[in-house]
């Protein structure tokens, strides 16, 4: 049977195309979670959404719960946020967006719908944008923020930062190729979790 995995994410995990003029998606199959649904091996549950932040207003934490709900108890949970708090920070910091990452996992840890999920942390790509210093030099940190934070709560981690994922021209957004080597190396992270589950 495929485990099933709640992929919670912003607009890479929903699959904005950059070069669309109206925020369009690039088609199904060739978004990372398509592309993971494709194979056969996982039964992906993908909530991606433009501009979404590390959950941390009431409204946010509503909107999971009823994701959740409706999920019927996946197997896993897959995060990967905190380019756009970079973003909406008036001074980013890779530490305190990984402080609200905590606060998020421990809120899923005590969800009735996700307590027997594997939790998995995702690290997002570095953000390339030569305008932005300091929102690349904090993105660049947020691996080995997230990093610690997996070790200190026990949880699987993984640093697409150091996956070498081709983005679009805006140097935040995957390209269709970076959608493709991103599925490869979820595919794979993925093997390794349920294999150690065994």
């Amino acid at each position: 049977m495929s485990k099933r995995i709640f992929c919670y994410g912003d607009s890479n995990t929903y699959g904005f195309d950059p070069r669309s003029y109206f925020g369009s998606r690039l088609p199904e199959t060739r978004r990372w979670t398509g592309l993971l649904q494709a194979g056969g091996a996982w039964d992906i549950l993908p909530f991606g959404e433009n501009g979404r932040e590390i959950p941390h207003t009431e409204a946010a934490f509503r909107e999971l719960d009823t994701l959740l709900r409706s999920s019927t108890g996946p197997d896993c949970f897959a995060v990967m946020l905190g380019t756009n708090d970079l973003f909406q920070m008036p001074q980013p910091s890779a530490q305190a967006i990984a402080a609200r990452m905590e606060r998020l996992l421990h809120w899923v840890r005590a969800h009735p719908a996700a307590k027997d999920a594997a939790l998995l942390l995702v690290a997002p790509p570095v953000v390339d944008v030569p305008t932005c210093t300091q929102i690349c030099r904090e993105s660049a940190a947020l691996g080995a923020a997230y990093c610690g934070l997996a070790r200190r709560l026990g949880i699987y981690f993984a640093d697409a930062g150091a996956w070498g994922i081709p983005t679009a021209c805006d140097g935040v957004h995957f390209s269709e190729e970076g959608h493709t080597v991103f599925a490869r190396r979820m595919s794979a992270c993925l093997h390794g979790i349920f294999t150690e589950q065994r």
